[in-house]
């Protein structure tokens, strides 16, 4: 008998819309479709090309700016950047047949609008997909991934640059103080090399041992600013000593601490130029010293009665300045000052200067204006301070009594008031052609007597506890040069 005709249920299998299989059943279709949600909202880009892409997901649709249908109708190569297209289409076509390839790499493309973008890709091969062998590829955008490496690049080639290329010797040292890296000035200064230095303490290198107790955990002291002497010398290869300025900072990794960089920076040239300035300085000290000295004898010689004074108040005001705590500025004007406050007495014939007897008031007039003259001779000469205004004022009075202005307490300058005093205490002790000496306890009561009227109050009291404990000139030159040390009583 038969069999009578019906519906064979495997025979009777539709066929998906793509034609590349039937389905199995309602659940497969379902399967299916939320599959195609998955892949089309996949935040990857999803194709599969054999030669031309035969699927793209949505994220690649958007990514790239084609529409599906555009894309399907495109070479996988099509896409690509130039610069990658050979590669990438080498690759795919490897891939596509089977044949091992890296199965990772980042290539440029091109949007289509013509904006370049990044992406790095994954791909697998498939046996079967829609009837033949195909290659799956999902990829992602990382193009400001690419734009931040290149730009840590560029950075790291300028900082690489900048070591390189620095007029001073760097070295990068760990925590330990071992050597990492040097640049090309390190080796130039010291002609040590990257071989010879890598790994290698910085204190064996270039500290004289005489230093290397005392730069003992020198990357921590250098972190800590505890470097007593930036200013010190190292040593190079062959033993030459280097003056140097030593400076630095850390060396950080994601906020910790993991080196520091040291800097050496030769200061040979600048310590041979203090050196030559030092001693032009002391050269033309010398001969102001020397001029000065001159002016200053060539006053006693027109009073032979005299002779000594201005050395002597000289002497008195230096000890005076000390106790008095002036700087060592201070103490060199006072001590030029002091050796030509009585400059003005040029202009005073030497006729009244040595006359044996009382002067006329025409004759004190006289006498009285050597101050202001001082200060005219003295004012055009570029000393190193107020040299001519304290000339002008050492016969000012604290009660505003004295000349040539009349000035009053604290606007007499201290060195005024204090070669005031001393020039007092010299003459008042002194012979002159009019009159003998005066004891030096009556000297020391008239100033005394006329502190705060006439003389500074402080000034006077240093003065008498000078001369209570010893205090007595000598016999030694205005200038020299050590006038000041000797001054101390």
């Amino acid at each position: 008998m038969e069999r009578k005709r019906g519906k064979n249920p495997r025979k009777s299998r539709k066929l998906s819309k793509e034609g590349s299989r039937p389905y199995e059943s309602q659940e497969d279709v379902k399967i299916d479709k939320y599959n195609k949600i998955i892949a089309d909202n996949a935040p990857l880009l999803i194709f599969v090309h054999r030669k031309k892409f035969i699927y793209v997901n949505k994220t690649a649709e958007d990514f790239s700016g084609y529409s599906c249908r555009e894309l399907l109708k495109m070479n996988f190569w099509d896409f690509v950047h130039p610069e990658f297209q050979d590669l990438f289409k080498a690759r795919g076509l490897k891939h596509l047949k089977g044949e091992k390839v890296p199965s990772y790499y980042e290539v440029k493309i091109i949007r289509k609008d013509g904006g370049e973008r990044w992406i790095a890709c994954g791909s697998k091969h498939l046996e079967d997909f829609r009837g033949g062998p195909a290659v799956l590829t999902s990829a992602i955008d990382v193009t400001d991934k690419k734009k931040a490496e290149e730009e840590l690049k560029i950075q790291k080639n300028y900082f690489k640059s900048l070591f390189d290329n620095s007029p001073v010797a760097i070295a990068l040292l760990d925590v330990d103080d071992r050597v990492l890296q040097i640049n090309k000035s390190f080796h130039e200064l010291f002609k040590y090399s990257f071989e010879e230095v890598k790994g290698k303490y910085i204190q064996d290198l270039i500290f004289p041992k005489n230093l290397r107790e005392e730069m003992q955990a020198f990357s921590q002291k250098l972190l800590r600013g505890e470097i007593k002497k930036p200013d010190t010398v190292m040593k190079g290869k062959n033993g030459e000593l280097i003056d140097v300025h030593i400076s630095g900072g850390p060396i950080s990794e994601e906020g910790k601490i993991i080196g520091v960089f040291a800097i050496y920076n030769d200061i040979r040239e600048r310590k041979r130029a203090e050196i030559e300035l030092k001693n032009s300085v002391c050269k033309l000290t010398e001969i102001l010293s020397g001029t000065v000295a001159a002016l200053s004898e060539t006053v006693e010689k027109r009073d032979h009665f005299t002779a000594g004074h201005q050395r002597r108040v000289t002497q008195l005001a230096i000890a005076i300045g000390k106790e008095k705590n002036l700087t060592n500025d201070q103490l060199n004007i006072l001590k030029i000052a002091s050796a030509l406050h009585d400059i003005g007495k040029i202009h005073v014939p030497a006729e009244i200067l040595n006359k044996p007897v009382n002067l006329s008031e025409y004759e004190m007039a006289l006498v009285r204006n050597h101050a202001q003259a001082g200060y005219e001779i003295l004012k055009s000469v570029n000393f190193p301070g107020p040299v001519a205004k304290i000339v002008s004022q050492h016969h000012e009075r604290m009660d505003g009594s004295g000349y040539p202005y009349g000035l009053k307490g604290k606007d007499i300058m201290i060195e005024a008031r204090i070669i005031g005093v001393a020039d007092v205490v010299e003459a008042m002790s002194s012979r002159r052609p009019y009159r003998s000496p005066y004891n030096i306890e009556i000297v020391l009561n008239e100033i005394e007597k006329n502190k705060g009227e006439l003389y500074d109050p402080e000034i006077v009291e240093i003065c008498i506890k000078l001369f209570e404990n010893g205090f007595k000139f000598k016999e030694i030159s205005v200038f020299d040069k050590d006038l000041i040390e000797k001054c101390s009583f």
